[in-house]
């Protein structure tokens, strides 16, 4: 059966009022002919959960797991073609940014994902990595991206370069990888090791950019 229009919470005042908790998860409506429910539940200690109500559709079309998971005869796949609109778990995945990501993807509520924290950048990249959006987002990280010449911060400067790798972009990776060299010196390794996500990348850039450091820092 498909959803109708009182199935589903939008809850944007019950997020703005914190309300929503793992127990009563907010529910976004990012399709009026959603037909399955992504249930994204962050980090165990988080306790943050949302569902977004998406169109298999969109989502088939945009990405290659997506249509995988939600047009073959695994489980989802076939609850989704008999109109059951199942509810499917995505475990430790960031509530924040897969909200962006679907969000974008359906072309809903475009303005207030514009401009994003380089944080967010960096793991709303590895997301669509993930889970294979990043071809149809490249315009949006293009925007995303508009502002990494002006970043200098050690930290934001290992978000975007965690960013530039996920979504496979040379030349912003060139770009921010000589400016880590110019600002990050004698403390490179307590900087990177600080962060989780920069230990995501293949020790051999990390050995480079360190050496690079290391080498103008004497």
């Amino acid at each position: 059966m498909k959803m109708d229009e009182s199935d589903v919470k939008i809850g944007e005042a019950a997020a703005q009022a914190g309300e929503a908790t793992s127990t009563q998860p907010l529910t976004v409506r990012l399709h009026p002919e959603a037909d399955a429910i992504l249930a994204v539940q962050g980090e165990a200690t988080s306790g943050v959960r949302k569902e977004f109500a998406i169109s298999s559709a969109v989502l088939s079309v945009a990405s290659d797991y997506f249509r995988t998971l939600l047009r073959s005869n695994f489980k989802e796949g076939i609850e989704t073609r008999r109109g059951d609109c199942p509810t499917i778990s995505m475990n430790e995945d960031d509530p924040q940014a897969m909200e962006t990501i679907l969000s974008v993807l359906h072309y809903q509520n475009l303005g207030a994902h514009e401009s994003l924290s380089i944080k967010t950048l960096a793991v709303i990249a590895m997301q669509s990595d993930k889970y294979d959006c990043t071809a149809a987002l490249r315009p949006w990280f293009y925007l995303w991206f508009r502002d990494a010449g002006k970043v200098s911060d050690k930290d934001d400067l290992l978000y975007l370069l965690v960013g530039a790798y996920f979504i496979n972009a040379p030349k912003h990776f060139a770009d921010i990888s000589a400016r880590i060299v110019r600002n990050v010196t004698a403390d490179f390794n307590s900087v990177w090791a600080k962060h989780d996500m920069t230990n995501l990348l293949p020790h051999y850039i990390r050995g480079a950019v360190s050496r690079k450091s290391q080498y103008r820092g004497r």
